[in-house]
């Protein structure tokens, strides 16, 4: 137990905790009870202060005031737009964010590649943060519409693999993931989060069997397509740490007590969103 909590780890695992459900119950709500303009305001305002973290990991300084409205400014039309675009415009955007995923992901293999704050490493990564931020709310605004549930499964999805790799990692320890990307993650975290989040599903299999929400698919396509999206998570949050790493933090803000910042908590579902949506569509979910 000494290992999986050090007693100097409690005071911030509290925190994280008590953040944690005062956040997340909100957000349920919001999910469930907000219309569809609600929840796109929502998502959008959360995305702007993401994209704010993203910038800034991209070596924008917002040091003089002028700053927030020339970088964010910009942002803001951009999201707003694409929120106001076609259906089918929005679409096309979603599939081509799952290509420009695959390279993107790449980067995770020459991670001394891009290192600078200036010049064109930096606008490779404000690419990046648009990459993040945008097919992200098109997903989450576009799915809710659809059924709030496919939203709720696809966060228990990702958030469950994301707490149990952090306690598998905490637990067991062993090989490093990647090092010189993000030296507390492990190979033992991975294994659990994998099979956390996969329990989470079948869970939620269980529970929706007998309700109009249980999809047709064979529950092992589903099974199969969350562990694509696990791995996919995974990579997102590499990604971002890979930026922080770069940019000499340990978080993306200090926004959250015990957690960082949104981004810290967010990098995977943004990066996995494109993908969950594209299989929902192909697997006739929606």
């Amino acid at each position: 137990m000494n290992r999986l909590l050090p007693a100097s780890r409690l005071p911030v695992l509290k925190t994280r905790i008590i953040l944690a459900v005062s956040g997340g119950l909100p957000l349920l709500a919001c999910l469930f009870l907000l219309p569809p303009l609600g929840w796109q305001v929502l998502v959008l305002l959360v995305l702007l202060v993401t994209a704010w973290e993203l910038l800034r990991l991209a070596g924008v300084s917002f040091a003089h005031p002028g700053t927030w409205w020339l970088a964010l400014g910009p942002v803001a039309l951009l999201l707003t737009g694409a929120l106001l675009s076609p259906p089918a415009l929005q679409w096309w955007c979603i599939q081509l964010a799952c290509i420009a995923w695959l390279p993107a992901l790449l980067w995770l293999t020459r991670p001394g590649f891009a290192t600078a704050l200036q010049g064109p490493a930096r606008v490779l990564k404000i690419m990046l943060a648009l990459l993040y931020i945008l097919p992200a709310l098109l997903v989450l605004t576009r799915l809710q519409q659809a059924s709030a549930w496919l939203v709720l499964a696809f966060f228990t999805l990702i958030w469950s693999a994301d707490v149990f790799a952090y306690f598998t990692g905490k637990a067991i320890g062993g090989p490093k993931l990647a090092p010189a990307i993000s030296p507390g993650k492990t190979i033992a975290g991975l294994i659990g989060g994998m099979a956390g989040g996969l329990l989470a599903m079948l869970i939620w299999l269980y529970l929706a069997r007998t309700t109009p929400f249980m999809p047709a698919t064979a529950p092992i396509i589903i099974l199969l397509v969350s562990a694509v999206l696990i791995l996919i998570s995974v990579g997102g949050d590499l990604l971002a740490s890979l930026l922080k790493r770069h940019a000499g933090r340990k978080d993306s803000s200090q926004l959250l007590p015990g957690h960082g910042g949104l981004l810290d908590r967010l990098d995977s579902l943004l990066a996995s969103a494109p993908f969950f949506a594209v299989f929902v569509h192909y697997l006739g979910l929606v």
